[in-house]
């Protein structure tokens, strides 16, 4: 992310103010672009790719044990918040606040607000391993490929009890980041800034929009609770929130490799503990729509936000000439399980 400085305001293109589709045009336009969101920023590592990032794995686990500031541990090994002096991943930042400062917790999970403004520089808040092993770097630090299968099973059997609070994590974010002048900060001075500093503000020209996708997200939060309090005993949650509020929720992880076919490398995460961040996707616009009783202004300002976010991720190579830079878990299970 570009360091923070005291007046530094990110500004959305100029396709921003272009104006948008409207009717079922605007439905399509937001299922669209939220798959191509997606789609540009994951990958799944196949089966062969798996094999090369387990031994990937092996050689950061030396360089642990060894006390060496590598950057298989860490893409900044030297900021100990992120690569700990001690070489123990439980002993991260994120470990820490997962134990700490959870928005909820379950088993050896925990979830917790991302620190950047989410569809800015966030995709959403995060899933950590809490109670975590020394060795347990990466997701695919597990030591072998049924114990990260194993790992990520019991994160995606825990995430569907967590489907509002993650939802309802996007409105407390932009509400926490909203300062006392009425702007919007994309992230704050925190332990995990890579440079230091001051505030980064969101543009003015885009308060509006996020404002009115607060608006939307706090409803759909709400329609979900009520859809949960509806249903059937044992009816699934994952099926509620897109068959009652048009959403659902994929999740991403970051590792030593890009889809870009070349193979394992140095550390695409910073933190040297395992984190899964959860995006919350609109499948159904319509239904959303009609499940939080809100306008199309509401649709129409989460595209623009949606827009800023891909050309933000774009620039800070995300995704792009380089390839995707976030492991789509979701996909991912379906090859660990082979």
């Amino acid at each position: 992310r570009p360091p923070a400085t005291a007046t530094t305001t990110l500004h959305g293109p100029a396709s921003l103010r272009a104006g948008c589709p409207s009717g079922r045009a605007l439905f399509a336009a937001v299922e669209a672009a939220d798959r191509r969101s997606v789609e540009r920023l994951t990958f799944v590592p196949t089966a062969s790719e798996v094999t090369q990032l387990l031994a990937h794995a092996s050689k950061a686990e030396s360089d642990r044990v060894a006390g060496r500031k590598s950057r298989l541990l860490s893409k900044l090994p030297y900021v100990a918040t992120l690569c700990p002096t001690s070489g123990k991943a439980g002993e991260t930042v994120l470990a820490r606040l997962g134990a700490t400062s959870a928005i909820v917790s379950a088993g050896r999970f925990a979830l917790i607000p991302d620190k950047a403004l989410v569809y800015l520089d966030s995709n959403g808040p995060n899933a950590v391993v809490i109670r975590c092993p020394d060795n347990l770097i990466n997701l695919f630090s597990a030591g072998s490929q049924r114990a990260a299968a194993d790992l990520l099973a019991e994160y995606l059997e825990v995430r569907p009890t967590w489907l509002v609070q993650i939802v309802q994590s996007i409105p407390d974010k932009i509400a926490a980041c909203r300062m006392a002048s009425g702007a919007i900060a994309a992230s704050f001075p925190h332990e995990l800034s890579e440079a230091g500093g001051g505030v980064l503000e969101v543009s003015e020209e885009l308060w509006p929009a996020f404002t009115l996708v607060e608006a939307l997200f706090t409803a759909a939060a709400k329609a979900l609770r009520t859809a949960l309090a509806a249903a059937e005993p044992a009816a699934n949650p994952v099926s509620v929130l897109r068959e009652g509020v048009g959403l659902e929720v994929v999740s991403f992880c970051q590792t030593w490799m890009r889809g870009n076919g070349e193979g394992p490398g140095d550390a695409e995460f910073s933190v040297m503990s395992p984190h899964f961040q959860n995006r919350v996707v609109v499948v159904d616009a319509e239904r959303l729509l009609a499940a939080t009783s809100l306008s199309p202004k509401h649709l129409e300002a989460y595209l623009s936000v949606l827009h800023r976010m891909d050309a933000g991720m774009e620039e800070q190579q995300y995704c792009g000439a380089n390839g995707a830079a976030f492991v789509h878990l979701d996909k991912l299970y379906t090859v660990l399980r082979q």
